[in-house]
């Protein structure tokens, strides 16, 4: 699984810094990856200690104090990174261009673009390397699920210079797989929560006074047979209309969160997604090694805790018909 943090690390720092990391070009990952699980852990700490009570609180800083030193260096990585890019003159666009456009009286103040491409690095990273190693996961687990991927990708695409953003919106059961990845191992499987707004709201019946943080953790709804036919059941022909899954509630998966913030990253996730996936099952067979069978069963502190996922991987040749 470290593959896919290295890839999705380098992918969002040329987005948004101009360049990669290097971390695939160097063969290991960056010091910056690496500190991701120790800040992500401070975050989840704190996020529930809003609401205990103060002498809890004291005793809950000292426990996770080795953490925040994680959570300091990363800030620091952050800062690193946009004084860098601050102080280059390049012509290709990036994430930071139209910050920079707009630098004026009005614009993001440094600390607000920090704390921006903070959020933006580790969430644009951390949550699709996730998908990624649960996607060859489960498909290594699902034979013919597998092999009617492989099948669609390499009837659709004869070479590798056919596959782009547009083209891979094309292919039916690629979109089910995504779908299907997202709902049994969403990547960002906590609650993100919302706080009940003046005058109050009816939630499931019963009234719920304002100022109330309420959410929805997406892990629980997708794993419910409530919504969701055979819930444990990697299956991307529930997104294809199975009549198995007839009674699915397809709307209770909502990986991305739902309403006006839900993520503004989305439809580049989407891309990335499909066109990865796209190049992976083209160009690799993978086979999950016995050590790694138990490899779903992680923890979480707002991402996942992923274990090594071990693979066999087969490079496809070129000269290989690929249907």
């Amino acid at each position: 699984s470290e593959w896919t943090n290295a890839m999705t690390f380098d992918i969002i720092g040329d987005l948004t810094f101009g360049r990669p990391f290097d971390c695939l070009e160097n063969g290991k990952l960056h010091p910056w990856v690496e500190l991701l699980p120790g800040a992500a852990r401070t975050m989840t700490y704190l996020l529930a200690l809003k609401h205990a009570p103060s002498p809890v609180f004291k005793i809950i800083v000292a426990a996770i104090s080795p953490f925040l030193g994680a959570r300091s260096k990363h800030a620091a990585f952050t800062n690193e990174k946009i004084n860098l890019r601050l102080a280059e003159k390049t012509e290709r666009s990036d994430f930071i261009t139209p910050i920079l456009k707009a630098n004026d009286e009005k614009g993001m103040s440094h600390a607000e673009l920090e704390s921006s491409i903070n959020l933006l690095v580790t969430a644009g990273s951390e949550t699709l390397a996730t998908f990624f190693a649960g996607a060859i996961y489960h498909l290594c687990n699902n034979e013919d699920a597998y092999k009617r991927l492989k099948k669609e990708v390499r009837e659709a695409f004869p070479s590798p210079g056919d596959v782009s953003i547009e083209s891979t919106q094309r292919l039916p059961y690629l979109h089910a797989v995504i779908e299907e990845v997202l709902r049994i191992y969403p990547p960002a499987a906590l609650s993100l929560a919302r706080i009940v707004p003046h005058g109050g709201a009816v939630i499931c019946g019963d009234n719920i006074p304002p100022g109330t943080s309420v959410g929805v953790t997406s892990w629980a709804a997708t794993h419910s047979s409530s919504n969701f036919a055979e819930p444990e059941l990697f299956a991307p022909e529930r997104w294809l209309d199975d009549p198995r899954f007839a009674t699915d509630d397809r709307a209770a998966s909502q990986p991305f969160s739902i309403g006006g913030r839900n993520c503004l990253g989305k439809n580049l996730a989407y891309a990335e997604m499909r066109l990865t996936l796209t190049k992976l099952a083209m160009n690799f067979d993978f086979k999950l090694l016995p050590q790694s069978q138990s490899w779903i069963n992680q923890k979480l502190f707002t991402f996942w805790e992923k274990p090594p996922l071990m693979v066999r991987v087969l490079r496809i040749s070129d000269s290989i018909t690929r249907s």
